[in-house]
């Protein structure tokens, strides 16, 4: 059986302390000293008041030399009595490790030959400082046997006494494994050079050698640490000319590597040669941190006699090195028949290629296939004289596809005269080369770039993609810090733009938003163009900030069209309830209800309410109850907008199904509203939500391990959120999820039907929206997601994705219906590739938009990350 750990038996002793309760006992201390009198008679079970006393009393004056040394002999008074009780003892014990000194040494000694206080004395022992305690252990470790020997022994090993280690060493060969392997840990521990020199004369026993070996290694780090190179050198030699099992022998390489690389050489080099596939892998890991030809040449040596595993190992490792004299040896590997040795050699040309590459490495660029990716990456990260100009010259003319590939490594590598070069590419001729040219602009374009950006857009000929544009000039604009520099070039272009190109740069200012473009965008609503007019409106319908409400209003107010003032009512509507005041969002709301003259206004406004799902358009849909005219159509809106928010804003929907039934002429109507109001009687109260949903650490930590085994082939899982209990997830420096909207509900009763994790949710009226920081533009992501229809059966939705700040939304995922546990359906999960420009800017957002009724909801959602070109889709 092993020996528990003195940290173990205490944490045991004190937390069956803990547990007890309290019982009757003696009277609350009045003063420390009378508490610390108490404690001769305490016990598990007592009242504990007085060590709360005695606890305060320690800390109070632990760094008080004087009154520390007082204190400690007050307790040791106590400790020495022979009718304390344990518990009474375990307690005084703890409060010496804060207090105690040289003068309780010798009581704590004596108690180390009980059987009951010897592990609770020595862990005291082991916190005191000084010569005493180091003797008293040693004496221990002298006369004891059994589990108090094994203690005595750990407790020298942490105080790293260099005056045990004969002892210790004496101790290596006790036919007692578990007092032999102690002796060896500790011995580790100390790591001095005559801990070494005992460990290096060690013959293990029995089941000890573990110990010992890593004892060994232990030691030499410590001596490495110490600046003793050469002991720690000898060490690690030893360990790898040993017969020991390969693990142990590895750790030796890799040791002799790090601390004297000259006498490790001769030794990677044999390893190297090594037909043992572990072995081999170590030895090329190590030389990869030892320098000189010598290493070089032996890797590319070893190329030709490897498989293909180890020959990607080794190109890698070439690759690291940056020793240009592997260069032959590596590009002739760019035709292997092996597509995984061409794609290594491919990509350690990034740090072995020169100018000479270039051509080559465009060309597979430019071909589908395995290498492509690897391609760009080595086009992207290659240096030396003349690279950026060849790169430049292969962008300006030739086929199409290398032109294209060109402008990407431009853009990527931020290369002195890669922005002259993309705006000359964005009016080239060729349909896919501008394309490409404007992809990249997006991304890479600097400051003075951006007023030549929105030219090229004015005067985009007819019949072009404008898309690609549009949103290049979107981006670029939203990285420049002031409002004025992003809408000015655009406000100065669209009165001499053609009239093909206006609705274009009217729909950048929209995407912009402020006072300033609104200014620019409000005289185009009356524009002659029809085609103007509809993009000024549409922009202005879908306008960023609330500086549209007052035109929006007016738009509903005064168009003679009824889809005009359809479209303006549902941005007004959208600008409203993006207000986060409750009382503020009902006086934008409520300045709808005037314009609502006619039947067909009417009608209009209801149906648009519907579509809101907020309190402040329920109320608005419930105070036209009263107009006989559209009551039928207030009907309809009202329970629309009360299903979405019953479990939202229970109490409105209450006050509102009330008054639906008691206005209702009709039946079924009225039927409908009881059954909300009842189930808006039973939604959760705040507070057992709030217990539903409370983060579990464990259960989100055991969802992503289950999660990461089902990772696509050459991904890994970055980061994931289980709705509801979990809004951040990621590590500082990469990929992070973070929620952005969303508020988090729990469906009662779905855990018994399916695993918890899908019952919990995000949800929101419009969309569930989340970030994703922390991208690299040189990997590859996928967002993952579980999502169901728990209570409805009549949820759609559909996945956006918009990259940077402000850019334009790119459709992922089309409208899809959610499986229903209505229609006994479990929860569903997808995986959907993000395009590599999306993800380029380094940040991201992911929205979950609601394409029926009631909202939109999501269980899980995560992402994969992957150094790979490869997608795989699920």
């Amino acid at each position: 059986m092993k020996y528990l750990a003195p940290m173990t038996i205490l944490a045991a002793v004190l937390g069956g302390w803990a547990a007890t309760g309290v019982a009757a006992g003696p009277p609350e201390a009045a003063s420390p000293e009378q508490a610390i009198e108490q404690l001769k008679t305490y016990d598990y079970g007592r009242n504990d008041q007085p060590l709360h006393v005695v606890e305060l009393h320690v800390g109070r004056f632990a760094t008080d030399p004087a009154r520390r040394a007082e204190v400690a002999g007050q307790l040791a008074a106590v400790l020495a009595g022979p009718k304390t009780p344990y518990a009474a003892k375990v307690f005084i014990c703890q409060q010496l490790l804060v207090v105690g000194t040289e003068a309780q040494v010798p009581l704590l000694a004596r108690m180390l030959d009980d059987p009951q206080t010897a592990e609770i004395a020595r862990y005291t022992l082991e916190g005191i400082p000084g010569e005493a305690s180091l003797a008293a252990l040693r004496g221990a470790a002298a006369r004891l046997t059994g589990p108090p020997l094994v203690g005595a022994i750990n407790s020298l090993g942490i105080r790293r006494d260099e005056k045990s280690v004969a002892r210790l060493a004496g101790l290596l060969g006790n036919p007692d494994p578990l007092v032999a392997a102690a002796a060896a840990e500790s011995l580790g521990k100390i790591g001095s050079v005559e801990a070494a020199a005992a460990l290096a004369k060690a013959e293990a026993p029995g089941s000890v050698p573990s110990a010992l070996h890593n004892a060994q290694l232990q030691c030499a780090e410590h001596r490495a640490a110490a600046g003793d190179a050469a002991g720690a050198a000898a060490i690690y030699q030893q360990v790898w000319a040993s017969s020991r099992p390969a693990p142990w022998r590895l750790a030796g390489l890799l040791g002799l590597a790090k601390v004297a690389k000259d006498k490790a050489t001769p030794a990677v080099l044999e390893a190297i040669a090594s037909p043992d596939p572990l072995v081999q892998a170590t030895a090329v890991r190590a030389g990869n941190t030892l320098p000189g030809p010598q290493i070089t040449a032996a890797l590319v040596e070893r190329l030709d006699k490897l498989d293909t595993a180890g020959q990607v190992l080794i190109l890698g490792v070439l690759a690291e090195r940056a020793d240009r004299a592997a260069a032959e040896a590596v590009t002739r590997r760019m035709t292997d028949k092996d597509e995984a040795v061409r794609a290594a050699a491919v990509r350690a040309m990034a740090r072995l290629g020169d100018v000479s590459i270039v051509e080559r490495l465009a060309a597979l660029a430019a071909a589908p296939g395995a290498v492509q990716q690897a391609a760009r990456e080595s086009l992207v990260g290659l240096a030396g004289a003349g690279v950026e100009a060849k790169l430049l010259a292969l962008a300006a003319a030739g086929e199409p596809g290398v032109r294209i590939e060109m402008l990407r490594a431009l853009a990527a590598r931020r290369a002195p005269g890669a922005d002259a070069a993309l705006l000359k590419a964005a009016a080239d001729t060729d349909p896919q080369v501008r394309a490409a040219a404007w992809q990249s602009l997006a991304l890479a374009a600097v400051r003075e770039s951006y007023a030549p950006m929105v030219r090229l857009l004015a005067a985009l000929p007819p019949g072009a993609d404008a898309e690609a544009a549009e949103r290049a000039v979107l981006l670029a604009g939203n990285r420049l810090e002031d409002a004025p520099a992003r809408v000015g070039p655009l406000v100065a272009a669209l009165p001499g733009a053609a009239a093909h190109a206006r609705p274009s740069l009217l729909r950048v200012l929209g995407g912009f938003g402020g006072p300033q473009a609104l200014a620019a965008v409000r005289p185009r609503l009356g524009d002659a163009d029809p085609a103007v007019r509809e993009a000024a409106l549409r922009a202005v319908a879908n306008w960023p900030d609330l500086s549209a409400a007052e035109d929006l209003l007016q738009i509903a107010r005064a168009s003679r069209e009824t889809a005009q003032r359809a479209m303006a009512l549902r941005g007004y509507l959208r600008l409203a309830g993006q207000v986060k005041d409750a009382a503020e969002r009902l006086k934008l709301l409520e300045q709808v209800r005037p314009i609502a003259r006619t039947l067909d206004a009417k009608r209009m406004l209801l149906a648009c309410l519907a579509e809101a799902a907020d309190p402040g358009a329920l109320h608005v849909a419930t105070a036209l109850l009263d107009d006989a005219e559209v009551r039928a159509e207030a009907e309809v809106a009202t329970l629309g907008i009360a299903r979405a928010l019953v479990r939202v804003d229970a109490p409105a929907v209450r006050a509102a199904m009330k008054k639906l039934a008691e206005i209702s002429k009709n039946s079924g109507v009225a039927e409908q509203a009881a059954a909300l109001d009842e189930e808006a009687a039973k939604a959760p109260s705040p507070g057992s939500a709030e217990r539903a949903l409370q983060a579990d650490k464990q259960r989100s930590d055991a969802h992503k391990t289950a999660l990461a085994k089902r990772a696509p082939k050459g991904y890994r899982l970055a980061c994931y959120l289980d709705c509801g209990p979990d809004s951040s997830d990621g590590v500082a420096g990469g990929p992070q999820l973070r929620l952005v909207t969303g508020v988090p509900y729990f469906w009662p009763d779905s855990d018994r039907v399916a695993d918890v994790r899908f019952g919990s949710v995000f949800y929101d009226s419009r969309q569930v929206v989340f970030e994703a920081s922390g991208l690299s533009p040189k990997k590859h992501y996928q967002v993952g997601f579980t999502w169901w229809d728990f209570d409805h059966g009549t949820r759609s939705q559909s996945v956006w994705l918009t990259s940077g700040k402000g850019g334009r939304p790119t459709r992922l995922l089309d409208k899809t219906k959610l499986p229903a546990a209505t229609d006994r359906q479990a929860p569903d999960g997808k995986t959907l590739p993000i395009p590599p420009e999306l993800a380029a800017e380094g940040a991201l957002q992911i929205a979950f938009r609601n394409e029926s009724q009631p909202n939109a909801v999501l269980s899980e959602i995560w992402l994969w990350e992957s150094d790979s070109a490869t997608i795989e889709r699920k």
